[in-house]
């Protein structure tokens, strides 16, 4: 198998871990509450949160993302030719960008 570009890997369980409160049964809002408070940052704010968010992934994935490394797959943070990134504003600008 070839790789021909790196990619940005976040696990399921890290991904419910930081949607938690907002996507799960603990929270009172709907879930086109929830899609709002996350889709409805300007683009600029977006990125800023998702940085951290990515990073925090990341910390979460650390475990997983050492075994990719160690067999040679190559990773990124989402759009890190660009800018310190995050795979959230990796999708939105893709989606953006399909339109």
């Amino acid at each position: 198998m070839v790789q021909r570009s790196t990619t940005c890997v976040i696990s399921a369980e890290s991904n419910v871990a930081a949607l938690s409160g907002r996507y799960d049964e603990t929270t009172p809002l709907s879930t086109e509450e929830a899609d709002l408070l996350l889709f409805a940052d300007p683009g600029a704010v977006m990125k800023a949160k998702q940085i951290v968010t990515t990073a925090e992934h990341a910390v979460r994935d650390a475990e997983l993302l050492e075994g990719l490394r160690a067999v040679g797959f190559g990773l990124d943070r989402g759009m890190s030719c660009l800018y310190p990134s995050s795979f959230l504003a990796l999708f939105r600008v893709r989606r953006d960008t399909d339109s």
